[in-house]
Parts: C-alpha cells; structure tokens; sequence
C-alpha cells in the first residue's frame, strides 16, 4: 500500500463517509512496515476512529495526505448549502450587480452571500462569468435555486431600469466623494454595484451612480478582495434594514 493510494481511500471515506472507513484502515494498517513514522503518528487517532467514526476525527489525516501532496482545497469541495433555517425564502428588495468580474471563484463566493443575506436578485454584466461557466456553477453551489441571477451585457441598461423602478443605485469602491460605510445605511430598495477585480467599476456605470460608497480600512494595502468587500457591504445593508 502506497501513501499515495491510502490518500485515495481518505478522499474516498471525505466522500462517502463510515463505510468508506474500513477500506481506509485495511490500507492504513498496511503501512506499518513500509511507513513507521506515519504509522505511529496516526496510529492512535486511526484506532480512535475505528471505535467512534467522525468526520471531525478524520480530518487530521486527509489534511495531512493533501499537505503532504500539495493538494489545495476551495470552498465548493466541503461547503453544504443547508436548507433548515426557518428564514428560507425570506428576501428583501437588495440588489446586487457585478460588472466586468473576472475570477469565477469570485462571483460564486458573492452568489453564495447574496442568498444568505436574502438578496432578491444578482445581476452579472460586461464580461462576468455566468452561471454557463463551469467554474461559476460550481463555486456558486447551487444557489440559483433560491436567488434570480441573470446576465445582461449592458450595465447602462440595467442600471437604467433600475433607477426608473425608483431603486437607488450605490457604488462600492474608493471614490473622492464616497461616503463611510461606517456613518452609511443603505436603502431599503438599493442596488450595490462592484466592478473589476483590478480597474473597479468602469466608466460607463459612473453616471448611474447615485452614490459612492467605500469601506474604511486600516492597513498599508488598503485592499480587500471583491467578494470579501461584497460580503461585508451586504452584512451592514441588512443590519441597517433591522434598526
């Protein structure tokens, strides 16, 4: 039994859970000679397990198989959308727009908190990766089945169309005239707009801006990346909804 096939039988048992794990132990047990050090190591967290599977148990050795082959992780391979909180289905009229993003990681973490925060829609203009990109599917975990998303190339007319249905329209970015989110409560009927990774949001969206709004930061970069931005300005529209 090679490390590299008992890592297989880990991922097998991250998968498939308990009755995955006696293949795994089979394999682990095989070690014992060809690798002593990583026998010993884990020996007692594997006879542990063996007594009382949990998947909170097992991690120490699928992390140490993924450090060990430099295999990385990303949110879409363990997060669960959970479907039991009372609040499904409650929404509010927020609306998020993402312009020219380009990283589809990106647009699905803020997919993924836009439903959690109750947005009623998300709309991906220019460029963005919709959910017809296999990475936007994936990383946006399947929220599409309780959050409108839609793609439009012109972000003039989307915003446009909101304004005329009496929405306010906010820019999130460092702008000269922009506004604390600190000392900033959003609308009820708002609309958030982010733009590009690199460049923010483009000039052809600046005369439908009613508002700019930044977030206060404290560090020599002064940067945060989109979906974290995005994540944090949802956070304090909703808590201005309940004051």
């Amino acid at each position: 039994m090679t490390l590299e096939k008992l890592y297989e039988l880990a991922k097998r048992v991250e998968k498939e859970g308990e009755t995955s794990f006696l293949a795994f132990l089979d394999g682990f047990l095989q070690i014992k000679t060809s690798e002593p050090d990583i026998y010993q190591r884990f020996r007692g967290i594997v006879e542990e397990l063996a007594a009382d599977f949990s998947f909170e148990g097992f991690y120490p050795l699928l992390v140490f198989f993924e450090n060990k082959f430099l295999k990385s992780v990303k949110d879409e391979d363990f997060l669960q959308i959970e479907t039991t909180d009372s609040n499904v289905g409650v929404k509010h009229q927020g609306v998020i727009v993402l312009h020219n993003l380009r990283s589809a990681f990106n647009i699905g973490s803020i997919l993924r908190s836009a439903e959690a925060f109750g947005f009623s829609e998300v709309v991906l203009t220019g460029y963005t990766p919709g959910l017809d990109n296999p990475k936007t599917k994936k990383s946006s975990m399947g929220v599409e089945e309780n959050l409108n998303i839609r793609s439009e190339l012109s972000i003039e007319k989307v915003l446009e169309s909101y304004g005329e249905k009496g929405y306010d329209i906010f820019g999130i970015e460092t702008h000269k005239e922009g506004k604390s989110l600190e000392s900033f409560t959003f609308p009820e009927k708002a609309v958030l707009v982010f733009g590009n990774e690199r460049f923010g949001i483009s000039k052809e969206a600046f005369l439908y801006i009613d508002e700019w709004v930044y977030i206060p930061l404290m560090g020599a970069k002064k940067s945060l990346n989109v979906s974290i931005c995005a994540g944090i300005c949802m956070n304090h529209f909703v808590v201005g909804l309940k004051q």
